[in-house]
């Protein structure tokens, strides 16, 4: 026999989980994690089919522990995130299927409803990147990380849970310290973002001071078409593409490596290049469908 209180309970119980809202795997679309310094908060913002998800919060971002880190040191730039309700700030909400709850934890009173307590994870893994040995006071790395979690939430009326998963590019700034003879950098900021990875290549010999032109190609394979990037999107280093007298782009499709695909061939102003590290660029671009795009390249800086 039950008693009526443990009937209550599982009533209770029965009506709490016919609420609950799962939402399988989502792949991200869009967003960015990032953090400057040691103390400053984190800010946030990820976007998906039906989902968006964005605030910040302030104790649980990984720093490397690296102070400082040597040139040609590796440093990982794994890392692991737990998003409780007190690292939670004032503008954090998660917005599913256009219902947007607001995180009841980051305020010193209930804000109006709709209102939840937000758990969530997120792991962050990627690569090594290697520091440079270099003369220059600032650099910025990037290194490939892939990220997977999840965040879930609960109110008096409903409960709601969803999976995340994306990749990018992590971006690292560094700062250069120490002495000529001893020199050494400082992680000065980490910025996640999410985006889908391209092969690109780039003549590695680049004279800055040049006053013509760098051809960049992003190559084709068998699951992505460089015919899809939209040229007036692609930042190389930094540096648009060249557009014609008659408007049109610098660009056009031929097979660069002679593998059967059509690569897109695009050509930047040389000196308008502002390459963040000596030995490598990065591109960023979208697609006509949105879909953000990066890829590196090595590089050799002439003099």
């Amino acid at each position: 026999m039950f008693s009526k209180s443990a009937l209550v309970r599982t009533s209770i119980l029965l009506f709490a989980l016919a609420l609950t809202s799962r939402v399988e795997a989502i792949e991200l679309t869009s967003g960015r994690v990032s953090r400057t310094g040691f103390v400053s908060p984190a800010s946030f913002s990820l976007q998906g089919p039906g989902l968006s998800f964005r605030g910040s919060f302030d104790t649980n971002m990984w720093i490397p522990p690296c102070t400082p880190c040597f040139p040609g040191d590796l440093e990982s730039t794994s890392a692991h995130l737990v998003l409780s309700t007190v690292d939670f700030s004032l503008s954090t909400s998660i917005t599913i299927d256009g219902k947007t709850f607001f995180n009841w934890g980051s305020f010193s009173n209930p804000p109006p409803p709709p209102t939840a307590i937000f758990t969530s994870s997120l792991d962050f893994s990627g690569g090594s990147v290697e520091v440079p040995f270099s003369d220059e006071p600032e650099l910025t790395l990037f290194a490939p990380f892939t990220m997977s979690g999840g965040v879930g939430g609960r109110n008096i009326f409903q409960l709601f849970a969803v999976d995340l998963d994306a990749s990018g590019y992590a971006s690292l700034n560094l700062k250069r310290i120490g002495s000529a003879d001893q020199p050494a950098y400082v992680f000065q900021a980490i910025t996640y973002e999410i985006a889908t990875r391209v092969d690109i290549d780039v003549k590695p010999g680049i004279n800055p001071r040049s006053h013509g032109k760098t051809p960049i190609s992003i190559l084709s394979t068998a699951v992505f078409d460089a015919a899809t990037v939209d040229p007036l999107t692609i930042r190389v280093a930094g540096a648009p593409i060249n557009v014609k007298k008659n408007g049109t782009t610098a660009s056009s499709l031929e097979d660069v490596n002679g593998d059967g695909l059509l690569d897109l061939v695009v050509h930047v102003s040389t000196e308008a290049l502002q390459p963040t590290s000596p030995n490598q660029v990065l591109l960023e671009a979208f697609t006509t469908s949105g879909e953000r795009l990066w890829g590196t390249a090595e590089i050799i800086l002439l003099s």
